[in-house]
């Protein structure tokens, strides 16, 4: 039971890993053809060595972002975070200009979605990790007679019921074996 949930935790780590790593590229080559794009409009020409950097820059804020977001415990922008407010007063400029905000924060949206999810996606990969249970010798052993318990109960109880086993009921309850409502810290077997 250990061994597969910590099988299962490695994989999605792996798959969440590899995903971040291809947004994080295609978010640089965007930003490098943002760049280009620009230099073509304005005919200048600026060096590869400028184009890397400033992309870098961009991947570095973009990272750096979605840490905080996930301190803060949110994660992507929702469609108001990314919409900018109207400051006409007039109806029809109003009407008009909430046209095009609408436009510009449907656009902004997604492409901070796309963005946001590189470093989400790496740091739900390090969530994977850190669930991945310790295999030590009769845990999970006292896992099973924990569960079997839990399950002879049949209905939601308290969690202070098991005292002395409370690691082993976090480790059912992360493996999705026990259901747990922490507004009322009572437990049932799921």
């Amino acid at each position: 039971m250990i061994e597969q949930f910590n099988r299962k935790q490695l994989i999605f780590a792996v798959l969440r890993a590899l995903l971040s790593i291809l947004i994080f590229s295609a978010s640089f080559w965007f930003f490098k053809t943002v760049i280009a794009y620009f230099a073509w409009r304005f005919h200048t020409h600026p060096s590869p060595l400028f184009s890397n950097l400033a992309s870098a820059i961009c991947i570095i804020a973009i990272a750096v972002t979605g840490f905080k977001r996930w301190q803060m415990g949110v994660g992507n922008l929702t469609m108001t975070e990314a919409s900018i407010p109207t400051l006409d007063t007039h109806p029809l400029l109003a009407s008009m200009s909430d046209k095009r905000m609408v436009q510009s924060a449907t656009i902004n949206y997604i492409l901070a979605t796309f963005f946001l999810a590189a470093p989400l996606q790496m740091l739900k990969a390090y969530e994977h990790l850190r669930l991945r249970i310790p295999e030590e010798h009769g845990l999970e052993m006292h896992m099973l007679e924990l569960l079997a318990d839990i399950q002879r109960v049949g209905k939601w109880h308290d969690f202070s019921n098991y005292p002395g086993r409370e690691r082993e009921l976090i480790f059912l309850i992360n493996m999705g074996k026990v259901d747990y409502s922490s507004q009322k810290g009572r437990i049932k077997a799921a």
